[in-house]
């Protein structure tokens, strides 16, 4: 494999493993956005050019001819970024939505209407605590401490299908290109009123 061919590869390997560093890098960028127009555009490419290269090899082959080793290396390369990116769309998705771990939980901020309205570019500033408060702060609280620190549970027609015990306004729905809708927090409580379990929904 030449030097250029291992330039290549580095280079488009670093391009396939940009969805993985989106949570913490780029948390004004949706995971979505870059899907649609750089990952599905280079799986593709990927694809075909694995296709094209083994059909080109099978009829070398079949014609007896000899195989051009720069070829096989460029060859080598597609199929290898291939199953890098077929690895990446199917692993594991992050539980949280973009930018959810850019602040610390502060129950005083938090309760401020500004928390919760979008600011322009990238998450609320209550979307970006989320993280923050659902592994560290709410585990163990009971109803009472829960909402004297996100305020009282809000009274909307949202939702009322799900039993769910404490609904909060998060903020604008995030990873979804068109992002038209907003999030919300559900939260339940155990048989004897401790925090459970939550759900990040969108309406």
């Amino acid at each position: 494999m030449t030097k250029k061919n291992l330039i290549f590869t580095l280079i488009l390997s670093i391009l396939i493993c940009i969805p993985l560093l989106l949570e913490e890098f780029l948390p004004g960028l949706h995971k979505l956005t870059y899907t649609l127009f750089v990952f599905i555009p280079l799986f593709m490419l990927f694809a075909l050019g694995t296709v094209v290269s083994l059909i080109i090899i099978l009829f070398r082959k079949f014609k007896k001819k000899k195989q051009n080793p720069l070829f096989l290396s460029t060859c080598i390369i597609f199929a290898f970024m291939l199953v890098s990116s077929a690895i990446v769309l199917l692993a594991p998705k992050s539980e949280f939505p973009t930018g959810s771990n850019l602040m610390e939980f502060n129950p005083d901020v938090w309760k401020t209407e500004k928390a919760q309205v979008w600011p322009g570019n990238g998450p609320s500033t209550r979307e970006k605590m989320l993280k923050d408060l659902v592994k560290n702060v709410l585990p163990g609280k009971s109803r009472t401490e829960i909402e004297t620190l996100l305020g009282p549970s809000l009274e909307t027609d949202y939702f009322q299908s799900i039993d769910k015990d404490l609904i909060y306004y998060m903020g604008p729905e995030r990873d979804n290109y068109m992002a038209l809708d907003s999030e919300w927090l559900l939260i339940w409580l155990d048989e004897n009123g401790i925090f459970q379990r939550y759900k990040i929904v969108n309406d």
